[in-house]
């Protein structure tokens, strides 16, 4: 199947739930989403390349001082898209503010962190999934200066392991959020409060149904 036969996804869901702690005082009266930089929230950045990149519907999964990103947003964002937001409990983790906003899902969607940035090549990360037809695929930092611990192995186009407390050997590589994803996939979520990412990945790389897009291009976090 060609990406002309495959109609591209349009959506973009973004999670901005987390307390932000590790940004001490920064996040003391805001969201994480909401820190200024370069005179602008970060979230602003982020949302002007989805964008650029033909995302046009974006769905903010939100928690932690909600309203405040609300009150920015709103619902007719002035980037130029549709914006939705879907509010569960501060605690929840991504695994279940993805289950609450399952009803507001395109079947196939992009999915991204409040707090990463990556100048995204769309034409070659579509052209990737399209070719490979596996119902995930992230993009994995290459991590060749060692900018941060690596956290997953990747090999032949697929994940073959995904750590997210960066302990076992052998790792190579940080997946830094984006990703295009199948709704369908919700159904391996266990019932528990867990990641998305801890919920899904680890079942999907054992079926070897996880791919990778591997990009040498410094990501902003």
């Amino acid at each position: 199947m060609s990406a002309d036969e495959l109609e591209r996804p349009r959506q973009a869901v973004i999670v901005a739930g987390g307390r932000g702690t590790r940004l001490g005082p920064l996040t003391a009266d805001r969201p994480k989403a909401l820190v200024p930089v370069g005179g602008r929230p970060f979230i602003d950045w982020l949302i002007a390349s989805l964008r650029d990149r033909g995302f046009d519907r974006i769905l903010l999964l939100l928690g932690y001082r909600a309203d405040m990103v609300v009150e920015h947003a709103g619902t007719g964002y002035p980037l130029g898209v549709e914006i939705e937001t879907v509010t569960t409990d501060v605690d929840d983790e991504t695994g279940r503010r993805f289950r609450a906003a399952r009803d507001r899902l395109d079947e196939r969607f992009l999915f991204a962190y409040c707090d990463n940035l990556w100048p995204m090549p769309w034409e070659r990360l579509w052209h990737q999934y399209v070719t490979a037809r596996l119902p995930g695929q992230v993009v994995v930092y290459a991590n060749d200066d060692e900018f941060t611990r690596s956290n997953v192995r990747v090999a032949e186009g697929r994940v073959e392991a995904y750590d997210p407390a960066r302990a076992q050997p052998g790792l190579r590589g940080v997946e830094i959020g984006y990703a295009i994803l199948e709704r369908s996939m919700l159904d391996l979520l266990p019932r528990e409060n867990v990641s998305l990412q801890a919920g899904i990945y680890p079942r999907l790389i054992q079926r070897r149904e996880l791919g990778a897009l591997v990009t040498h291009h410094r990501y902003y976090s």
